[in-house]
């Protein structure tokens, strides 16, 4: 088999997408190559009539050109996605559907909505983490804090911290753009709350996880305004933080979801139902040394031989391969 890899196109956490699944196809036994979706239309008759490509595979889907769609489509190059932002840009991901001849989204929902439209080859397929990136023992006191939060203000992720501060007594580390100005004045520059505005690279999140006495992992809301899902389909799968807080061997407390238990046993991770439910577990766990390492040994264990960017692709090409043959 060969395999031709179209990067998603986008930057920051995307690149480090990108980054993780070549670093992952460097280590299988058939031949590869990945190009830029803005440098792909110029080699496209180069990269076909040197490598021959048998399948294209892409990230996202939405910067690979009609062009480039058309020209694989006429050779009978095969196309492959993975929907990483699904369910909440699956008005995009609709569109995108008809040109593939094999879909992954990292949602059950998702997968249940196209399936339901009467698409067969769509496979449900989580994000997962790069071991690579984040492990465990990156002690360091510069990044040291009480409960951490590292992620984009939602509505919810913000009401969810001010509650937190006006229940309990702890100190709140928040790592994120927009931050500042999502919270009420009274939270901005208070003594419990340090805000770090800014993007930072997955290398650092690592080092914040790795250094955190309780790590909070609420997801995303798919009511977010600017969310492209106009049929409001709910996410199901907990998100790829889980995986890499996980690989951190970091104590997280995660915002429940219904595919939760396919992933994770009650011993191997805390979950919360509501606000109330948040702030009571983090009293109760937050300085439980020894709860807190057989936990996050059990979830570590777990996460590096079943939820690794190595074990994902292997499922993907597996898919691939046997469709070729």
């Amino acid at each position: 088999m060969k395999l031709l890899y179209i990067t998603s196109g986008y930057s920051k956490i995307y690149q480090y997408l990108d980054q993780s699944i070549q670093g992952t196809l460097i280590d299988q036994n058939f031949e590869w190559l990945a190009v830029q979706p803005s440098e792909l239309i110029q080699q496209l008759d180069f990269i076909t009539t040197t490598f021959h490509p048998d399948i294209v595979f892409t990230l996202l889907g939405n910067h690979l050109p009609q062009k480039a769609i058309n020209y694989f489509k006429k050779r009978n190059i095969k196309l492959a996605v993975w929907l990483t932002e699904d369910p909440f840009y699956i008005d995009t991901s609709l569109l995108l559907l008809n040109y593939f001849d094999f879909i992954f989204t990292i949602d059950s929902a998702a997968f249940k909505y196209y399936t339901d439209l009467g698409y067969t080859n769509v496979y449900h397929l989580p994000l997962a983490t790069n071991i690579d990136v984040f492990m465990p023992n990156l002690k360091n006191p510069k990044y040291k804090s009480e409960v951490l939060f590292i992620g984009y203000p939602y509505l919810n992720r913000v009401k969810l911290i001010q509650f937190l501060l006006e229940k309990t007594p702890y100190h709140y580390t928040i790592v994120g753009q927009h931050w500042r100005n999502k919270l009420l004045k009274k939270w901005k520059n208070h003594q419990r709350i340090k805000i770090i505005e800014e993007w930072i690279p997955p290398q650092e999140v690592a080092l914040y996880y790795n250094n955190a006495s309780v790590i909070l992992n609420p997801h995303r809301s798919h009511l977010f305004p600017q969310n492209k899902n106009k049929n409001k389909i709910k996410n199901n799968t907990i998100n790829n933080r889980t995986f890499d807080i996980g690989a951190c061997q970091g104590f997280q407390i995660i915002e429940e979801k219904s595919d939760l238990s396919s992933f994770f046993n009650i011993d191997e991770i805390i979950s919360y139902n509501s606000f109330e439910d948040c702030s009571n577990k983090i009293s109760l766990h937050l300085n439980d040394a020894i709860f807190k390492r057989l936990m996050v040994e059990k979830i570590h264990t777990k996460v590096i031989t079943q939820h690794t960017f190595h074990e994902r692709i292997h499922f993907i090409v597996t898919i691939l391969h046997s469709h070729l043959h």
